[in-house]
């Protein structure tokens, strides 16, 4: 039965242990298969989330492949097209610069069968038992002329036609694993975004260039919100720093670049290694786009309840059907009940009878574009190590709907996928990534955390993950811990990882940094750790993209967390609210506003207007959070913005050419921060924004013009200025307000004798229309209420 959290709150207040002590749902008829002749039980509990039972792991899979394409096979089927770069052949010419993109950046089936094999039998056979169970519903379930209401699958608005499905192959799964595994977790390098950046920089100012680009892409701001408390590590940077110190010194590249290169080549390549097509494509298939994260974990003896707490928080945007799914797989080894994807078996968010993880991406800097020198005459020679190699060449064919076929040519060189050729310069671009055919080994990663018993057993586990995550556990120990993961790569002495790589031989990569030298701790002294894709620690660096400033929201996780003796679960969802509309920008820049505002007097230049100072009240009034209606938030925003355009619209007005969004994502606001402060920031900027004006004035004179414009858009009346919070659509069902919040959320507690938890999977664990499964969530996390996640040995069938 469903029981709401605010009725738990309540409860709360007589005791903190009986925040999850919450009636099990009236179990569904069970299921029985067999596998193998293993027999194979499958039980839905209120919510459809299916509870899988089996002698063996490997059965257990093919029991996961039944009841997930029962619930998501028009999902699954997108998920693979996707993956494969076959997405042409069932929407048409719409998709073909998407499916070229996957085919350029991919691998042929030979390839994903090699990959296959190399992975340990346990995990061949329950690939294969996973794809069995898939099959064998799809047998079960479409006999002729059957079709399911599948939400927003292409063409199938009267119905999916189960007939046009083809059965389930292995490597479906391994293609959709190395999607998700890059998507969730791959940095796809901005080397040729910063290039074209520093190309417009010079030629535009050639004097400030460097300090333009410096300041736009600092090397580490240690202001910026981490994981690991400062100093708690005891660690530094492992490598030797190489380019813009954070003491503000200005470098420059101290590697040639090409004498030449063509723009629009470079946004070519950019927008191939960024995924454009490909995530935009997906955007339009309701599939997964975005990646982030928050994680919490609170040790037993920070916890109310005496034992370790996790949150766990996944945030990949909100579509129609949700973009995971839930299961719960029991074997005679194993008890696994959390969050996973259409076509991979098992479970990647969760917990088991030991322990509880979550992952968020790590925006680490994994991937190079290496340049290589062709040939004078021919473009599928390059130069490596002294002599003219032959790039690797396959043609690929892509089918396409109501349309003839696409044949295309994809290179390879030693360096990897060549995502461009400027023929005029003589130029490839070659992206290397140091996860390369290494994916799978996540897989190997995911099967071993679920059989972790220990904080050291998940830490064995975490040294697998071959692309950027970071991951987070709580245990019945009442341990905590946290690991940046990934394969980082070791540069040559002289390169600057923001831009391209000579690929000639001369600065390849000297190795991966080993596991032990990446970020970690267990059990830090505040009892607490938690990330929102933050900086992992205060001594590691950004790469190719200013990931990490000042403005960080993480930030207000750890202040919360921090102002409290002990942290009880309904402390954790309280947060949860709290950060879904709290603005950070706000939280640092504001002060500084108020400050500016609170002078005795003021500069006839930089004075308040009357209209500015008719908003001083809700400025100074403001907690920073974007509630519905907020005058604060408004006035903040069209601040915001002026002092943007203000700053930046001279040296860095050649970005709006990509579109305001792109200007405002490229000037953050911790570079604002920096320039604000002058010699008291963290990095201090080397080119002169404020032009001779203090920062004071500067931020008053961007008051009084963003009030004057919301005057004249809104009208004078500021308590008319009212913001508006926005929507998560779920058509067709219903709208909720909007936060920023999980996309799957789970709250843990690692109790003893028996794990216990909570999520919320809105809208529902169904893609078919008419299931009482496919909207049943949405109203829960509408009110932020939650279901139980049922892994008790009594829920067994």
């Amino acid at each position: 039965m469903r029981c709401s959290i605010r009725l738990l709150a309540a409860l709360l207040c007589l005791s903190p242990h009986l925040w999850l002590d919450q009636a099990a749902a009236a179990p569904s008829d069970v299921l029985t298969l067999r596998y193998q002749g293993l027999e194979v039980t499958v039980r839905r509990d209120a919510y459809g989330v299916p509870h899988i039972r089996a002698a063996t792991l490997t059965a257990a899979c093919f029991g996961n492949g039944y009841a997930i394409a029962e619930d998501r096979l028009g999902q699954m089927d997108l998920n693979r097209r996707a993956a494969r770069g076959e997405m042409a052949e069932l929407v048409g010419a719409s998709a073909l610069n998407a499916d070229r993109e996957t085919r350029v950046d991919g691998y042929t089936e030979d390839e994903r069968l090699a990959q296959f094999g190399r992975l340990p039998a346990e995990l061949k056979a329950m690939l294969e038992a996973y794809a069995a169970g898939v099959n064998a519903y799809l047998e079960q379930a479409k006999p002729a002329g059957a079709k399911r209401m599948a939400a927003n699958y292409p063409g199938a608005e009267n119905g999916l036609d189960l007939g046009s499905i083809r059965p389930w192959r292995v490597t479906d799964t391994v293609a959709i694993g190395q999607m998700m595994a890059r998507r969730f977790g791959g940095d796809e390098g901005g080397e040729l975004r910063n290039q074209l950046i520093l190309s417009f920089l010079t030629g535009m100012n050639k004097k400030d260039a460097y300090r333009l680009f410096n300041d736009a892409l600092w090397r580490n701001d240690p202001a910026s919100p981490t994981t690991i408390p400062p100093g708690a590590d005891g660690r530094r940077w492992p490598g030797t720093p190489h380019w813009a110190s954070p003491d503000g010194t200005v470098t420059a590249p101290s590697l040639s670049l090409p004498a030449s290169a063509d723009p629009d080549v470079l946004r070519r390549a950019a927008a191939v290694v960024s995924q454009e097509a490909r995530l935009e494509l997906a955007n339009r298939m309701g599939l997964m786009t975005r990646w982030g994260s928050y994680c919490i974990v609170v040790s037993a003896k920070k916890s109310a309840t005496g034992h370790a707490l996790l949150v766990g928080g996944p945030q990949m945007g909100f579509r129609t059907p949700q973009i995971a799914h839930e299961v719960h797989l029991q074997a005679d080894d194993i008890n696994v009940i959390g969050m996973g994807f259409p076509g991979i078996p098992g479970v990647l968010i969760g917990h088991n009878a030991y322990l509880a993880w979550s992952t968020t991406t790590g925006v680490n800097d994994q991937t190079d574009i290496f340049v290589e020198t062709l040939h004078p005459t021919d473009n599928r020679l390059y130069r490596f190590q002294g002599e003219w190699r032959p790039m690797e060449a396959r043609t690929e064919t892509i089918t396409v709907r109501d349309g003839k076929a696409v044949e295309m040519t994809c290179l390879r060189t030693v360096h990897g996928p060549v995502v461009q050729i400027d023929e005029k310069n003589r130029k490839a671009y070659a992206r290397k990534a140091s996860y390369w055919d290494r994916e799978l080994e996540t897989f190997a990663a995911i099967a071993a955390m679920a059989r972790s018993r220990t904080i050291q057993d998940f830490e064995k586990a975490c040294a697998l993950i071959p692309t950027s995550h970071n991951w987070l556990c709580a245990t019945q120990a009442g341990d905590i811990g946290f690991w940046f993961c990934g394969l980082t790569p070791v540069r040559a002495p002289g390169v600057d990882p923001r831009l391209p790589t000579p690929g000639e031989g001369d600065h390849e990569w000297r190795g991966i940094l080993p596991f032990s030298a990446m970020p970690h701790l267990i059990n830090p002294s505040q009892g607490f750790m938690a990330n929102w894709n933050n900086k992992p620690a205060v001594w590691w660096d950004n790469g190719d993209t200013p990931a990490w400033g000042e403005v960080f929201h993480n930030g207000r996780i750890a202040q919360l967390l921090a102002a409290k003796p002990s942290i009880a679960p309904q402390d954790l969802r309280d947060i949860l609210i709290d950060i879904g509309t709290y603005d950070y920008s706000a939280h640092v820049l504001m002060p500084m506003l108020r400050s500016a505002l609170r002078q005795r007097s003021f500069r006839p230049d930089a004075a308040p207007t009357a209209g500015a100072r008719s908003v001083m009240g809700y400025l100074f009034a403001w907690d920073g959070h974007a509630s519905e209606g907020s005058v604060a938030k408004t006035v903040f925003d069209a601040w915001l913005k002026e002092l943007r355009e203000d700053l930046f619209a001279r040296p860095f007005g050649f970005i709006k050419l990509q579109g305001q969004d792109m200007f405002n994502l490229a000037m953050q606001p911790s570079l604002i921060v920096h320039i604000l402060k002058g010699a008291r920031s963290s990095v201090p900027v080397q080119y002169d924004y404020l032009k001779g004006r203090t920062a004071q004035a500067v931020m008053i004179q961007a008051l009084n013009r963003a009030v004057e414009s919301l005057a004249k858009k809104l009208g004078a009346e500021p308590s008319l200025w009212r913001y508006t919070r926005g929507r998560i659509n779920f058509k067709p069902l219903a709208s909720i307000p909007s936060t920023d919040r999980g996309t799957y959320i789970q709250i843990v507690e690692c109790a003893t004798p028996s794990i216990r938890g909570v999520s919320i999977l809105p809208p529902g664990q169904s893609e078919l229309i008419d299931s009482a499964h496919f909207g049943d969530q949405r109203e829960l996390a509408g009110w932020w209420e939650f279901k139980p996640m049922e892994a008790l040995p009594a829920a067994r069938p």
